[in-house]
């Protein structure tokens, strides 16, 4: 943030829980791919869970510790911005002093809105649930309060 003062970060949040079974589809994917070869089960929730682990580490420090107080600094839930995209967006710019009303910006808001109501995941696969991965969800939950 030093780096760029004028910067806005936004960090949509995410309960590991409710995107690891995504995460770990999309990397066994890309291996299947890139590298003609998927890795374990075990080995790759291990690794998935240590990502989390520094993610989540790094995400509270650059977002909490080190920007509680910085306006150009803001936490959203995942489940905030989906139910209410617009309002967030708004929100958001409201915060920074950024005009909405009456700009091209509003246009395309607006345009957007239907289409992000009637939105769904077209995915023409099935992640594995947690269970199937064998994490524990309640042991996901304190490691991540």
């Amino acid at each position: 943030a030093k780096e760029l003062p004028d910067a806005k970060f936004v960090d949509i949040v995410r309960h590991p829980k409710d995107a690891f079974t995504s995460w770990y589809g999309l990397a066994q994917g890309a291996l299947g791919v890139l590298a003609q070869e998927k890795v374990e089960q075990k080995t790759m929730v291990q690794c998935h869970l240590r990502f989390w682990d520094k993610f989540c580490d790094r995400e509270k420090k650059f977002f909490g510790e080190e920007g509680a107080d910085d306006p150009n600094r803001s936490l959203v839930t995942f489940k905030e911005y989906i139910k209410e995209q617009e309002g967030t967006v708004r929100k958001l710019y409201k915060q920074w002093g950024y005009e909405v009303e009456g700009t091209k910006f509003e246009e395309r808001l607006i345009a957007d809105r239907q289409s992000h109501k009637q939105y769904k995941s077209k995915a023409a696969y099935k992640n594995p649930s947690l269970d199937e991965l064998g994490v524990d969800v309640a042991a996901l939950n304190e490691r991540y309060a």
